[in-house]
């Protein structure tokens, strides 16, 4: 924390990314350093309505402070043109200051700047995190459905797998068939 280390966790949907950051932050504020969390969409938006309501300083202050900073979510959801401008005010403002900030992303590094809408800047900010950071990818079965045993859940052979809503193989109900429905009462 002291030295302003930053983070920047990669991999797919379901790896850990934002389980392991927010145990890191966790074990920062057991150790009297103060730490917050926000998504990548959050902090762009934020830094948006602060700027065109004149009041980015304050905001971007409040980024700024805590002793570790995550931004979840970098290139999940797509960002307005300014979001390089935004991200950037804050990634600079803390690394001047040497605070530490955790990134979890989806996106390779490279695809920051298609998702940031600026590829100067977007390098620039990748360029600023990782003068005292490292990438760590993450990788293996996605925690969330690690229990159908599939390995990527967008593989062909995952939609080939029954749907099954309860653990019971057979429905215990019946499902409605074409001459039952004949039999319901019509509307007036």
């Amino acid at each position: 924390m002291t030295g302003g280390r930053c983070l920047i966790l990669a991999g797919k949907p379901g790896r850990g990314k934002t389980h392991l950051a927010v145990a890191i932050a966790y074990r920062a504020i057991q150790n009297g350093f103060d730490a917050r969390s926000v998504t990548a969409a959050e902090l762009i938006d934020d830094l948006s309505a602060s700027f065109r309501s004149g009041r980015l300083a304050e905001t971007l202050a409040s980024y700024g402070h805590p002793s570790v900073l995550i931004c979840d979510e970098v290139g999940y959801l797509t960002y307005g043109t300014d979001a390089a401008n935004m991200l950037f005010y804050v990634v600079n403002e803390r690394h001047r200051k040497k605070r530490a900030m955790i990134f979890t992303t989806n996106k390779a590094l490279t695809a920051w700047g298609s998702v940031l809408h600026d590829e100067d800047l977007a390098h620039a900010i990748v360029d600023r995190i990782l003068e005292r950071g490292r990438v760590l990818t993450l990788d293996g079965p996605s925690m969330r459905t690690k229990h159908l045993g599939l390995d990527d859940p967008t593989a062909p052979e995952a939609s080939d797998q029954p749907a099954r809503i309860s653990g019971i193989a057979v429905p215990q109900v019946p499902e409605p068939t074409r001459s039952c429905s004949n039999n319901l009462p019509t509307k007036a």
